[in-house]
């Protein structure tokens, strides 16, 4: 649950929920040094009921959690999808060459979080759903005996969606936080392995 205006939450068992998904993946090796895989999960929490407050001083019960609004505090994307491949395949006879790309999908959040449900007593109006997100990352190197190098590349979309807004105090305080991907990184990694 979290607590509207200071930023923070804790975990209680409030109410009736229901999960439902899946994960399948699989690895396919179609010819020597070449390897594919994929990995595929959907995920669909949600509350079974609305959960009501304790009357106030005027008998009013505030809604604590909507009927549908996602179970957490941080949002659910209902659909991840991981691929990769990779090539293995020897440069000499005393060195391996390497290269793979791995690919990340989150679609985007389907249902609120009590956080960002404008019927709740949680609803903050800075809170931003979940979005659609696409993270490719690439690796090419060498291998030799115990040493490994390797030029590598992560974000290579340099994909910076908006992926969580905080406020800090009340919450119409304009001060925020907001929280992305890190940016493009390129560099090289050094390995050595006895």
């Amino acid at each position: 649950m979290q607590l509207r205006g200071c930023g923070s939450s804790f975990v209680a068992n409030v109410g009736e929920a229901t999960s439902r998904g899946f994960d399948v993946d699989a690895e396919i090796r179609p010819m020597q040094g070449l390897l594919f895989q994929l990995a595929v999960g959907y995920n669909k929490s949600t509350y079974d009921e609305t959960l009501l407050s304790s009357p106030n001083a005027a008998g009013v019960r505030a809604v604590i959690v909507n009927k549908g609004n996602s179970v957490g505090t941080a949002g659910i994307s209902p659909w991840q999808v991981a691929a990769a491949v990779q090539y293995d395949a020897p440069v000499n006879s005393d060195i391996d060459g390497y290269a793979r790309v791995d690919y990340q999908y989150s679609a985007r959040e389907t249902n609120p979080i009590a956080l960002r449900d404008p019927v709740t007593s949680s609803y903050s109006p800075s809170a931003i759903p979940l979005p659609t997100q696409n993270y490719v990352t690439m690796r090419a190197g060498v291998r030799t005996g115990d040493i490994d190098v390797s030029l590598f590349i992560n974000n290579l979309l340099d994909e910076a969606p908006a992926i969580a807004r905080l406020n800090y105090g009340y919450t119409n305080n304009l001060i925020h936080q907001t929280r992305t991907l890190r940016p493009r990184t390129v560099g090289l990694t050094l390995s050595y392995r006895r």
